[in-house]
């Protein structure tokens, strides 16, 4: 089990490889991203869409329990350090000095149920220990979200279902300890397939920021039980819900892709890892045609 401290001396000595998750939970085997070409992330507060923003509003930060204190009868305090001060950054990074915090993503797929990365949530123990977050999230340039309300906090009831093999999937299916009454849970795609260059948008907490939504994306390859995109993503994005920009639909969750950062020598700081739209490793997506058989 890793320190925080650990953790961040870890990243500095790697050049941050995704499949460090920013917790105290054991170290997953996969890795996850750059940005490809244009870095396309937006905050909550930038989504004029009414589906992009109900499915942003699905989305759900996880964090630790000790990542939570309570502050008032209403409310949570997040305990965190910046973004630069956990990654040690170039000064121009964009998101500086927003909270990092979570550390793995998910998707409400049912009025209690929600999807993540398998290497996220790998036993029942662990699922308890978290805290299922909704709407960690810029809604103005100005306001970080430090204080959470309690209504959206939740806790694992059951671990319902989960998979992590290498060629057959990496998912999850937490049921919550109550129903999420205040939001629609996502749709997805039941019949078909998404085809190659077909635009995607992804949603999630990269490195535990505050809520991104990423568009701009396309699928560059299909595989039986994933497709590979150029989405802008990083570490944290594990379990993070992948949209069909043109419907609006669910068409599975990251869980695996290129490394975040490269170091600056010259400023002694870590920079984003670029790549081109169809340069680097891409961005594994675990379809949801390979989920649904699973879900309650």
């Amino acid at each position: 089990m890793l320190t925080r401290m650990k953790l961040n001396q870890i990243v500095l000595a790697t050049l941050v490889s995704c499949s460090f998750l920013f917790s105290h939970q054991p170290l997953a085997d996969t890795s996850i991203s750059c940005i490809y070409g244009e870095d396309n992330r937006k905050e909550l507060y930038e989504i004029t869409d009414s589906i992009d923003f109900n499915n942003a509003r699905s989305s759900v930060a996880i964090f630790e329990d000790s990542d939570l204190t309570p502050y008032t009868s209403d409310l949570f305090k997040l305990e965190f350090d910046s973004y630069a001060q956990n990654y040690n950054l170039c000064a121009d990074e964009r998101f500086y000095n927003q909270p990092s915090v979570s550390f793995c993503s998910g998707v409400l797929i049912g009025p209690d149920l929600i999807l993540t990365a398998g290497h996220c949530v790998r036993t029942q123990k662990q699922c308890e220990s978290n805290r299922y977050v909704f709407d960690y999230a810029m809604n103005s340039p100005d306001a970080l979200p430090v204080l959470v309300n309690r209504n959206n906090v939740y806790t694992c009831k059951k671990l319902l279902n989960r998979i992590e093999r290498k060629h057959e999937g990496d998912f999850a299916i937490i049921r919550l300890d109550r129903s999420v009454p205040d939001r629609n849970p996502a749709r997805w795609r039941t019949e078909g397939e998404a085809s190659l260059r077909e635009p995607m948008t992804l949603m999630g907490y990269p490195l535990g920021l505050p809520l991104k939504i990423a568009d701009g994306g396309w699928i560059r390859e299909i595989n039986t039980w994933n497709f590979i995109t150029n989405l802008d993503a990083k570490t944290n994005n594990s379990g993070s819900p992948v949209f069909n920009s043109k419907t609006g639909l669910l068409e599975g969750i990251l869980v695996e892709g290129e490394e975040d950062f490269d170091y600056d020598k010259s400023n002694k700081c870590f920079r984003s890892r670029r790549c081109g739209d169809n340069e680097c490793l891409g961005e594994k997506v675990n379809k949801i045609s390979s989920i649904t058989p699973y879900m309650p």
